[in-house]
């Protein structure tokens, strides 16, 4: 999440926010976290796939290591598409298939709240590939896709913007 807050700039919308720590962290005034899970310090709880905003209302919107958890990946991303402002970017970070496999399985193990609370529902996946994340993004009418390594190349962040 830190990683994120570099990319933050204007008004920010962090769509599977769990405790909202990137808004709070950005300023509660600029940022809204929503999720469809009640977590402790979401500022709104909806479904995510008919988000409660205008169009072109945010300059960035952030699904931060979420999207393998979100079932209808393709509607949520054409959601945040239509929120951002044109010009706007959105971030998404991902693991892999396999780092996942393994982080997931450890956090269950270790009592991380996501896995104990919540655990894996059928259609989510421990992890997702870039061709996968790629594919849904230009999908939901995302260009210029740009991805970085981070967390010792085990994690990534794609950035896109909308035209």
């Amino acid at each position: 999440m830190n990683q994120c807050l570099k990319y933050s700039q204007g008004r920010i919308l962090d769509i599977g926010c769990g405790n909202n720590l990137l808004v709070k962290k950005y300023g509660n005034a600029m940022g809204i976290g929503v999720d469809v899970h009640p977590w402790p310090g979401a500022d709104i709880i909806c479904d995510t796939t008919h988000l409660p905003f205008e169009e072109n209302e945010f300059d960035r919107v952030f699904l931060i290591g979420c999207l393998n958890h979100i079932l209808e990946r393709e509607k949520v991303l054409r959601e945040a598409h239509r929120v951002l402002r044109p010009g706007g970017i959105i971030i998404v970070t991902m693991i892999g298939p396999k780092v996942g496999f393994w982080v997931h399985k450890l956090g269950k193990f270790i009592g991380e709240p996501d896995q104990k609370e919540r655990g894996m529902k059928k259609g989510e996946v421990y992890g997702m590939s870039k061709k996968e994340v790629d594919k849904l993004l230009v999908g939901a009418g995302f260009k210029e896709i740009s991805h970085q390594k981070f967390e010792l190349g085990l994690n990534t962040i794609y950035s896109a913007k909308k035209l």
